[in-house]
């Protein structure tokens, strides 16, 4: 039987905003024998008082306003007393056999970060992410081996904070593109960045809040995704390819907002926060944007 002395080393951080529909699965299939840490960033207390009160092994934090996934993560895995500290997004689903596999691996083989397979949730089948390099070259039946990728999801990846040194995700980010940047930054530093096959986790996906907010998110997705994507091209190659790769992306924002504002107003928002997500990008302006959510 499960019992927390398996697990002694390793923390659950789990980031949600407004999730109430999926977080209480997501908890329920990782079990109770294993800590687990949430950033709660819609700042719900009802939430926090009954989780806290079905699950003794579940603590919430309240950071008071919403921090976004990188800094609101890298609040669990601060607060967390584990040498390892397991991501996970609230619409995903691993249990304890699949959680023990991922920390008897990192143990043994010590990479700076761990990740399991992925199952799509349209096709079924088991892969890596769309983030990874050269993955038609390996052979996931073999789940014995591990494999040594460029770059994996953030929705479920384990770290070692010991190889960290308190520097984990970059804040600068609101959400999207945080991971790969972590990556890029652990593979040039000298660090590893595994899969392990053995271990799988289920991702639901577009399921990490509640149905009611969804425009909104997806206002909110499309801003944060440029604004990103200019980022971090900027950061970790230079301004020339950040503009390469993000221009032609600002133009045809523009015309389709200008295009949509006259019949499609759906349309016209979402090109409409492209555009503003690039321009605040463009100008130098933080990742500022905060999705707009009416409470009840």
């Amino acid at each position: 039987m499960d019992n927390f002395s398996k697990y002694k080393d390793l923390t659950i951080v789990i980031v949600t905003f407004y999730s109430e529909n999926i977080i209480y699965k997501c908890i329920e299939s990782i079990g109770k024998n294993i800590k687990i840490i949430i950033v709660e960033n819609s700042n719900n207390f009802e939430l926090k008082k009954d989780i806290e009160k079905k699950y003794s092994n579940v603590e919430v934090i309240l950071p008071g306003n919403n921090l976004g996934y990188g800094k609101a993560n890298n609040l669990g895995i601060k607060h967390s007393e584990t040498n390892f500290v397991l991501i996970l997004n609230p619409d995903t689903l691993i249990d304890s056999n699949n959680i023990e596999i991922l920390l008897e691996y990192a143990k043994n083989y010590k990479p700076t970060i761990l990740a399991p397979l992925i199952k799509d949730k349209n096709t079924q089948d088991w892969n890596f992410g769309y983030f990874n390099k050269n993955i038609n070259d390996i052979d996931v039946s073999n789940s014995e081996k591990i494999f040594e990728v460029d770059f994996v999801r953030g929705f479920a990846l384990l770290i070692n904070k010991n190889k960290f040194q308190d520097n984990f995700f970059d804040e600068n980010y609101f959400t999207y593109m945080e991971e790969l940047d972590l990556c890029m930054r652990v593979k040039r530093e000298g660090g590893k960045v595994l899969i392990c096959p053995k271990a799988k986790v289920s991702h639901l996906g577009a399921s990490s809040h509640n149905k009611d907010i969804n425009f909104e998110m997806e206002l909110s997705r499309n801003w944060h995704w440029m604004w990103s994507n200019y980022y971090y091209y900027k950061k970790n190659f230079s301004i020339f390819i950040a503009y390469k790769k993000t221009l032609s992306k600002f133009i045809f924002s523009f015309l389709k907002m200008i295009f949509y504002s006259v019949f499609n107003k759906q349309k016209y928002l979402i090109n409409k926060q492209r555009f503003l997500g690039l321009l605040n990008a463009y100008l130098n302006k933080p990742s500022s944007y905060k999705p707009k959510i009416k409470k009840n």
